[in-house]
């Protein structure tokens, strides 16, 4: 079945072939990656949440050739969210990110893949709309997702969000692909979409796979394509292989992964289910920055309960609306509702999925605010507001028009004009939210980026740096933070912890000692009796 639009095609002969062409996808995704390296500033931004700082660790350790970097002496002092200090170091989290992250590491630009990755999924964003739509619509659904509150508040870093969209894109065209022309080329390179999405977010790309794995079985009985789905399996079945191997490489165990072991050492209340476990303490003593952390984790698990579901359903769907279709766009909102009506089967199955990944984590607990982990989301909400906005521009414009499944591919020359008309006027106050978006990024990263500029200042060539927290410390502003190369680093970043520090400070005697003082901002030499000049 072929789904190249059809239609009428007297816009412009340019525009029209512009936008059918095998240039747009690229030159939308470049913009796309443009917009994100804007709003970053820059290809070597700090790591400002704890989950990002994680990541850019994991890829260092990986871009020097080891799974795990040496573990901390004095442990304790080193202590980071989500990474062991012992008996090595290591990030909790699945390596898929990381390993994607590795070329931009080596070019000293660690965000040069994230930001690639996104251009990478507007230009396939717009691939799949055009395909399934028209031209029209997929410039449109471009438009809207680029310019999304969320998209521009989490993809611009370090979060492994950036890769599991880019893939899941990647699958859904591989998939389409396949369903029609078969051949184990299109079926492998989904099998290896979906297993990389396993290697980078399971439980993400499990809600993923289901519903798309069903469709293959379906396909492969129905063509009795069995050799061909078993030749597609081999890549997915080597990706997936890394697993055991990463397991061994930091755990000791090919079946104990290093997400499973810090949930049971750090965090043990953090698993889906509804209530608190049998036991929620710790097998390691943190530090009291840490602790506070794990008691507000405490009171947010004890709250997710079966009875408060439906509460926490709404706020979080509340919340997925406003990163949609915050501020100026909430008509959008009404559009995507529109569109789910005249939506063609392709867009109704990416709306389906996306249900079930919301669904799925309804057994996690997190705060609503929290909501990065729809980020996957986006892109189906922004095909349905842009298939909406399409059918409404057509009955205004050309009726009588019949709300049917297939609306979205006719192409006429006045909704054509109205898709451009519509793009023209998002363009100003989409731009300014890009800006705004910037700057809020600049001030986020301030208080990161002037503690680098501080520890930066140290005249000597090596240094320690104990980090003494202020009353009115912000937990996630944390500034401990590791170097997977303990001994070329130049300065190691650890917890302010009185006589321990001497300790530390006799282990390296060629290096430097200071203490920061979070509450005043200020750097001092340290002494090991514990006073400063």
């Amino acid at each position: 079945m072929s789904h190249r639009p059809t239609g009428e095609y007297a816009l412009t002969k340019r525009p029209s072939a512009w936008l059918s062409g095998r240039a747009a996808p690229f030159v939308l995704g470049l913009f796309t990656a443009l917009e994100i390296a804007f709003v970053l500033g820059s290809l070597h931004p700090v790591a400002l949440s704890h989950d990002e700082a994680a990541y850019l660790l994991q890829a260092r350790t990986y871009a020097a050739g080891a799974w795990a970097a040496a573990g901390r002496p004095l442990p304790e002092l080193f202590e980071q969210y989500h990474v062991f200090v012992t008996p090595v170091l290591v990030s909790k989290y699945p390596p898929g990110h990381s390993l994607l992250m590795v070329p931009g590491i080596w070019l000293g630009m660690p965000a040069l893949v994230p930001v690639g990755l996104a251009g990478v999924a507007g230009g396939l964003l717009f691939l799949l709309a055009r395909r399934f739509a028209n031209p029209w619509v997929a410039l449109l659904t471009w438009a809207i997702w680029t310019t999304a509150p969320v998209n521009l508040r989490f993809l611009p870093g370090y979060f492994s969000q950036n890769t599991t969209i880019a893939l899941w894109l990647a699958g859904w065209w591989a998939l389409a692909n396949w369903r029609e022309r078969g051949g184990a080329r299109w079926l492998a390179l989904f099998a290896a979409a979906v297993a990389w999405g396993g290697l980078t977010r399971p439980f993400t790309t499990l809600a993923y796979a289901l519903p798309a794995g069903w469709i293959v079985l379906r396909e492969t009985v129905r063509r009795g394509a069995y050799r061909e789905l078993g030749t597609a399996l081999a890549p997915a079945v080597a990706i997936l292989a890394v697993v055991p191997i990463w397991s061994h490489a930091t755990t000791g165990s090919f079946l104990v992964t290093p997400y499973r072991l810090h949930s049971t050492i750090y965090i043990p209340m953090v698993r889906p289910g509804f209530g608190l476990p049998a036991s929620t303490e710790t097998l390691r003593t943190l530090p009291p920055e840490m602790q506070k952390t794990g008691e507000a984790l405490r009171r947010l698990h004890a709250s997710h309960t079966l009875a408060a579901l439906p509460m926490t359903a709404m706020a979080r769907l509340k919340k997925i609306g406003a990163d949609a279709w915050g501020g100026w766009r909430w008509p959008l909102a009404i559009f995507a509702l529109l569109g789910l009506f005249a939506l063609p089967r392709e867009g109704l199955f990416a709306m389906a999925t996306s249900a079930l990944l919301f669904v799925a984590h309804l057994a996690y607990a997190h705060y609503p605010v929290w909501s990065i982990y729809y980020l996957e989301i986006e892109p189906a909400l922004a095909f349905a507001g842009a298939v909406g906005l399409w059918w409404a521009a057509r009955a205004l414009l050309e009726r009588p028009v019949s709300m049917r499944l297939q609306v979205a591919r006719g192409m006429t020359a006045r909704s054509a004009w109205a898709a451009v008309l519509l793009v023209a006027l998002m363009t100003g106050p989409a731009t300014a939210d890009v800006v705004a978006a910037r700057a809020r990024f600049d001030v986020w990263s301030v208080y990161q980026q002037y503690f680098r500029a501080v520890v930066d200042s140290i005249p000597e060539a090596k240094a320690i740096v104990f980090v003494r927290y202020g009353p009115r410390h912000i937990d996630d502003m944390a500034l401990i933070r590791n170097e997977a190369d303990l001994e070329r680093a130049r300065a190691w970043v650890v917890y302010d912890r009185g006589a321990e520090n001497a300790k530390l400070a006799q282990l390296a005697p060629e290096r430097a000692t200071y203490l920061f003082d979070e509450a005043t901002g200020t750097l001092a030499r340290w002494e090991s009796a514990g006073e400063m000049r």
